[in-house]
């Protein structure tokens, strides 16, 4: 499904932007920020706009809302207008979390929050990544949550086994190859909800010309050489990273970057969204975000 924005635009008092049908329901927007943050800095600055700072499946819907109500658009300050930063790289809340079960690596993907504990985390993974050095935090609390959180999300996966993760965007019949794929689906949402914002953005990259929609990671490998299965901490401590969306000017649109450094920056925007309602799932569904 690749969800059609209308071109017509509407203000509303209090969230500048809005779609009434999406896979997440009904979600509302923030303008962007003008600056590039950290996330230590995005969290709370979001929060004061009005929403907690966005998801990668709610950065997804608007991103390709404001791409297909902008087609029209030639003159390059009303693009921009109507862009409102979405094009460009993408500070998410979407943490990755690479941890051992009883059956080895399994990755996990939620949101972490703007409390205290959540800035905190997002403060020591900027110092500890500037410096060249992983944020390894204990599985309990805060991220034994977040793993919960996950689980019943239906957000956990096997680590990829090798990176880039390239999958092609083109529709077919049951869905593209993208969307159709158990990372990418956890990526954007887990399950059927997941699946819907994949094909979204499988969508619209294919649109957008790009063949192929692109996943970043730390690998099996990877994370075997920084959390090695004789650590002290093998067993009870997880390796987490950021998630980003790439975009114009910064990394390139078409990828996922799943194992981000807190050290990075990107442009917020606050989201929120109502009660998730079932949708139909054919390329070419419409729904609206309007401003």
């Amino acid at each position: 499904m690749f969800c059609r924005l209308m071109s017509s635009i509407h203000v509303q008092e209090s969230l500048p932007y809005f779609a009434e049908k999406t896979p997440l329901g009904r979600c509302e927007w923030t303008r962007g920020s003008d600056n590039w943050m950290y996330l230590k800095n995005a969290l709370p600055w979001a929060e004061l706009q009005g929403a907690p700072l966005q998801e990668l499946g709610s950065a997804v819907i608007f991103r390709a809302g404001c791409y297909e109500a902008s087609k029209q658009i030639i003159n390059e300050q009303e693009l921009a207008k109507k862009l409102d930063g979405s094009n460009v790289y993408q500070m998410l809340s979407t943490l990755f979390i690479a941890y051992r079960s009883s059956r080895g690596w399994r990755v996990a993907f939620a949101p972490i929050q703007n409390t205290a504990e959540g800035v905190k985390v997002a403060i020591e993974g900027q110092e500890l990544n500037a410096k060249g050095q992983e944020l390894i935090l204990p599985l309990e609390g805060l991220v034994g949550d977040m793993i919960a959180q996950a689980k019943k999300s239906r957000r956990i996966v096997l680590p990829l086994e090798s990176t880039p993760l390239d999958l092609s965007t083109a529709p077919s019949k049951g869905g593209s190859e993208y969307a159709k794929n158990d990372h990418v689906i956890a990526l954007h949402g887990g399950g059927s909800v997941g699946r819907e914002i994949a094909e979204i953005h499988a969508g619209y990259l294919h649109d957008c010309n790009k063949p192929v929609g692109v996943v970043y990671e730390l690998t099996m490998t990877n994370l075997d050489g920084i959390l090695p299965k004789n650590d002290s901490l093998a067993n009870t401590h997880a390796v987490i990273r950021r998630v980003g969306l790439g975009g114009v000017g910064y990394g390139n649109f078409n990828d996922v970057g799943a194992g981000g450094y807190f050290s990075g920056v990107g442009r917020a925007r606050g989201e929120v969204h109502v009660v998730a309602q079932k949708i139909s799932a054919k390329h070419g569904s419409k729904c609206s975000v309007r401003a």
